[in-house]
């Protein structure tokens, strides 16, 4: 299973993501939605809070959960 964060603010996309190790995540942009996704589930869960508290603070939209691994290559 994949673990998956989504928001629809490029703001707090790029909050999130620059968080995050690159090796351990990717990322996918479709049609006004911008989604990471990583195998690791303890570093989802820390980058999910950390979102959770901007996304807060901004009113803004984020989602986040588990789903069928996606290939995204």
């Amino acid at each position: 299973m994949a673990f998956y964060i989504r928001v629809r603010n490029v703001q707090l996309f790029n909050a999130i993501y620059a968080e995050a190790p690159p090796h351990l995540v990717q990322t996918k942009h479709t049609a006004g939605t911008y989604t990471l996704y990583t195998d690791n589930a303890l570093l989802w869960h820390e980058l999910f809070l950390y979102g959770q508290i901007l996304a807060q603070d901004q009113d803004a939209y984020i989602d986040g959960g588990e789903e069928e691994p996606l290939n995204l290559q």
